[in-house]
Order: structure tokens, then C-alpha cells, then sequence
């Protein structure tokens, strides 16, 4: 059971979900075969992971509520924190916070050697705590984590928390976590335990080269990401992917950029609409309202351009594509 998990894990960073599919079905057989309480708790945990990050969630929920149940019947003391994680990440994929401080929480209690705090600086702050989020944000950076990570058990964690430093704008972080994930780029970043997939490495590299201002490497790591969501069945992420493109575009500023960025910035308003992501959807009207009003001049030119040069789908061939968001932090009229 122990090789299947690694195997589990190895399709999960390699983003070979039809290869994680096909390990459920064989662990489920196994554990019909075995009438064993123990062997149905592994598929179980990765079933409700797959099914978590495809946006099926009312069947994920019942298959999470099935590992509870599966641990308590087999007596794994494992099941408890299992548990907790899968309702984290299907929390995050709902587009609430309710109760996730909880869970992480717990998860520090039962697991101490598992870096689960990465993401709660953003839960924090989801949550309207933003002192605390930027106390618990300056905690985690002092603690240097990126020095002593060289293993993909910890890739996880550091992907969330360069998720933290980008949204914060911490360039000086950014810049020392980037050598680190950089080899990693075309993995996914893996959730120690349920092969959650947590997002295409590319994404967190294109915003960690936006934070320090190589904004051209940004733009090419976005590029491979949006495939990388599409290949992995991320709907969520190619619409992070997205909104993360556009405020670098608009940031570089060179010719063509904002039209662009808009573009980015409507397909994935649209997409987060039809996923009913709420927390996407108040990330892009974010982003939509950081972006200049037209004056009268320039609304019927911009408009004009549209028309004769803007092609379809301007997103970066998006369309193929089938939501947590993060919302803007204030502290002393400044942006975090």
C-alpha cells in the first residue's frame, strides 16, 4: 500500500491524471477483493482528491465523508488529518472560508511534521484577519524554509507560500524561493498524503518572476501553464492563470499589453461566472477595477481596435479551457 501511495503521488506531480485514475480503479478492486476497512481508506482519499479538483463537489464531499467513515471503521489513526486536508482543499475549491483556519489548525496539532501553514496567511486574509495574516506571513518567511527544501514533500508547501509572497508583493521572498521550484517547472505542486494536486509549478514561477519584475519570463511560464491547467482538468487554475497573466501584462506596460490584459481579464471573469467560483469571480472584479476608465476620446478608438485587430479568444489560446481567488489587502492605504 505504501507504493501505491508513492505511485499515486508520482502520477499527481507528474500531472498524469489519466495514470492517477487508473491507480483508484485497481486500489478499488484490491480492496473489494480484500473486504478489508484499511484497503478501501487509500482510494477513498485519492477519489475524493480527483474528484475535489475536477469541481464535482457534491460528489466529493460524500466520498470525503466515506474516508472518515473508512478511518473510523479501520481504526487509522491517519484518517483524522486525511479528513481534515480533503475538506480543506474542497473548502478552497467551494470558494468559502468557513472553518479552514480550524482545520489548519488541527492539522499543526495532529501532524506537526507536515508544513501546513503555508497557506494561511490568505486564508487570513480571506477571511478579513489582515493583521494576523501579515503577522503569520512575516512568522512563516523568518522561518527561511526555502534554505532547508530540496524534495518534492516540501515543494507543496513552498508553492503556497510563494503564492503568499506574490499576492504580498514580496519581491526579496519571491526572489530567494524562485532557484528552488524553478527546477521543478512542468510538475505539479502534490499535497503530501492525498495527491492533491495543488497547481502547474508554472503558474507560481510566472508570479514569482512578476513580484521581482522579469516580466518577459513571466509572460513564457503563463503560456506553458495555461496547458499545463488544461492537460491536468484545473479549471480553477487556468483562471488564476489568467488573472495572475493579465496584472503582469498590465504591469510590463509594452505594446499591445493592456489589450490584451483585458482580454485575459473578461475570458476569465466569463470562466469564473460558469464555474460559480465566488471567490474568482471577486478576484476579477478586482482586477477590473484596478484598470483605468477610458476617457470619452479614447473608449470609441479602443473600441474600433477591438474590432479590426483584436483576434479571437486573445487570451492566449484559452479557449480550450474549461476556481481559491484572493482578494486585494489594505494596510495603511497601501496594497499588500
Amino acid at each position: 500500500m505504501a507504493c501505491a501511495v508513492r505511485l499515486g503521488h508520482v502520477f499527481a506531480e507528474a500531472g498524469d491524471l489519466e495514470g492517477l485514475d487508473r491507480l483508484i480503479a485497481d486500489l478499488e478492486r484490491r480492496a473489494q477483493r480484500l473486504r478489508h476497512p484499511q484497503a478501501r481508506l487509500w482510494p477513498l482519499v485519492f477519489h475524493a482528491s480527483r474528484l475535489t479538483r475536477r469541481r464535482q463537489l457534491a460528489a466529493a464531499e460524500t466520498a470525503i465523508d466515506q474516508v472518515r467513515s473508512a478511518a473510523l471503521e479501520a481504526w487509522e489513526p491517519a484518517g483524522a488529518p486525511h479528513y481534515a486536508l480533503l475538506l480543506g482543499l474542497l473548502r478552497l475549491e467551494q470558494g468559502t472560508f468557513e472553518g479552514l483556519v480550524e482545520v489548519f489548525d488541527r492539522l499543526a496539532r495532529w501532524v506537526p511534521d507536515l508544513p501546513v501553514d503555508a497557506p494561511l496567511p490568505l486564508i487570513l486574509a480571506g477571511v478579513g484577519e489582515g493583521e494576523r495574516a501579515i503577522r503569520t506571513y512575516q512568522q512563516l518567511v523568518s522561518h527561511r524554509a526555502w534554505e532547508t527544501s530540496d524534495h518534492m514533500g516540501t515543494i507543496a508547501s513552498l508553492n503556497m507560500l510563494a503564492a503568499c509572497a506574490a499576492r504580498f508583493e514580496d519581491a526579496e521572498t519571491a526572489g530567494a524561493i524562485f532557484p528552488v521550484l524553478e527546477p521543478h517547472a512542468g510538475e505539479y505542486a502534490v499535497i503530501p498524503g492525498v495527491a492533491g494536486v495543488l497547481a502547474p509549478l508554472t503558474l507560481t514561477l510566472g508570479e514569482l518572476c512578476g513580484t521581482f519584475g522579469r516580466y518577459d519570463q513571466a509572460v513564457r511560464y503563463f503560456e506553458r501553464a495555461i496547458e499545463e491547467c488544461r492537460r491536468a482538468e484545473l479549471r480553477s487554475d487556468a483562471v488564476r492563470t489568467q488573472l495572475a497573466w493579465a496584472r503582469v501584462l498590465m504591469r510590463r506596460n509594452a505594446t499591445g499589453d493592456r489589450r490584451r490584459a483585458i482580454a485575459l481579464g473578461r475570458e476569465a471573469q466569463r470562466r469564473a461566472d460558469a464555474l460559480n467560483a465566488p471567490l474568482l469571480v471577486a478576484d476579477a472584479a478586482a482586477f477590473h477595477a484596478t484598470l483605468p476608465v477610458p476617457t470619452r476620446n479614447e473608449a470609441p478608438r479602443r473600441a474600433r481596435g477591438r474590432r479590426s485587430s483584436e483576434p479571437a479568444g486573445a487570451g492566449g489560446g484559452t479557449e480550450r479551457l474549461g476556481a481559491p481567488g484572493r482578494r486585494s489587502l489594505r494596510r495603511g492605504g497601501r496594497r499588500l
